[in-house]
């Protein structure tokens, strides 16, 4: 939606588009902390951001950056999967599932709709296509033809 609002407001030249586009950044940064080390999933909370909220805030934000800080927080380069929390939880630090084809796409997926994901990821998100019962969904689809050279 930030990324949408953003643009709209920029290629119509609707400052109310362009002042929604502000107003949500100025949210973010205040409400969630992000740009800090206490960045939340939900405002004013201690519920830490995961992955996918990185992602999500990245492409809407055109900040590479937030992927990179996510990939060094979340990402485990041997098994090329994302843990869901940055640190252990009740002794355990849990993988984020990969979805079916009828859920929202894991945060694998948004991470390469962003430039320069990790080396084994492209490969990790194709994985269900060895699967002909379960197809992948459209959105990893999409993700993976970005990554393709053109």
């Amino acid at each position: 939606m930030l990324h949408a609002l953003d643009r709209a407001g920029r290629e119509l030249g609707n400052l109310d588009f362009l002042a929604a586009a502000v107003a949500t950044r100025a949210a973010l940064h205040r409400d969630f902390g992000l740009g800090t080390d206490t960045f939340t999933r939900t405002a004013r909370s201690a519920v830490p951001a995961t992955p996918e909220d990185y992602f999500l805030v990245a492409l809407g934000l055109n900040d590479p950056a937030l992927a990179v800080t996510a990939d060094a927080r979340f990402y485990d380069e041997e098994l090329s999967l994302y843990f869901a929390t940055s640190g252990e939880t009740f002794g355990t630090r849990p993988y984020w599932w990969n979805p079916t084809a009828t859920e929202l796409p894991a945060p694998a997926v948004w991470r390469l709709l962003l430039p320069d994901p990790p080396a084994g990821l492209a490969p990790e998100v194709a994985a269900p296509f060895e699967n002909p019962d379960e197809p992948p969904s459209g959105a990893i689809l999409g993700a993976l033809q970005h990554t393709m050279p053109p």
